[in-house]
């Protein structure tokens, strides 16, 4: 079977990065929305956000959430980028950002407005994950979906300077009970999350 679906009956498909504030995150990604290709930037506790974006509840929480159409493809390489835009009197605005590195070409996806007790984004505790929504809980009948993710890079959270930090070996976790899913590390850091019909971990 071909790995990640170029539609779906129903339901979503989400290949997510979360990050973190000093207080609060958010996540940026692509999606597959039955047959519509989208992508997501939102932060949880945000003031407003520019046009295209809305305020909604997930886990109990208002969250800022701009969704647009984005054609993305199979095969494709991305960046997702998080980057703080202009600072204002009642809070700073965070750009979330996708480069197609096949057209040279960066869009944005929204502008987030945060309170100034946000600070800057953490150098730590992110993470990326596949998330399915409305399947039911139906392991067996996931869709297939395979993703790469390599070249994790933060600034250090320092005003003094511009160092970066590269991600190392990171944590794998199943947080599901489904066992039809996995995770490959390679020796440069990037790992593909692969999930769905006839996936089996080794272990």
């Amino acid at each position: 079977m071909k790995p990640t679906p170029k539609k779906l009956r129903k339901g979503l498909l989400f290949w997510q990065w979360h990050f973190n504030f000093k207080q609060e995150g958010g996540y940026i990604g692509l999606q597959l929305v039955e047959s519509k290709k989208k992508a997501i930037f939102s932060i949880w506790l945000a003031i407003e956000g520019t046009k295209g974006c809305s305020t909604i509840k997930e886990h109990g929480k208002p969250v800022i959430r701009c969704l647009i159409d984005y054609p993305w493809k199979l095969g494709q390489k991305y960046r997702l980028i998080v980057k703080e835009g202009k600072i204002e009197t009642d809070g700073s605005w965070w750009i979330g950002e996708i480069y197609d590195y096949a057209s040279h070409r960066t869009t944005i996806i929204g502008k987030i407005l945060v309170s100034p007790s946000f600070g800057k984004l953490s150098a730590h505790n992110y993470y990326t994950c596949i998330e399915y929504g409305y399947f039911d809980a139906d392991c067996e009948n996931l869709p297939h979906t395979k993703a790469r993710f390599s070249g994790h890079y933060a600034y250090n959270g320092k005003e003094d300077g511009p160092a970066h930090l590269r991600a190392e070996k990171p944590m794998i976790a199943y947080p599901s009970k489904c066992g039809n899913s996995k995770i490959t590390l390679f020796e440069d850091a990037s790992y593909v999350l692969e999930a769905g019909n006839r996936v089996r971990r080794s272990f």
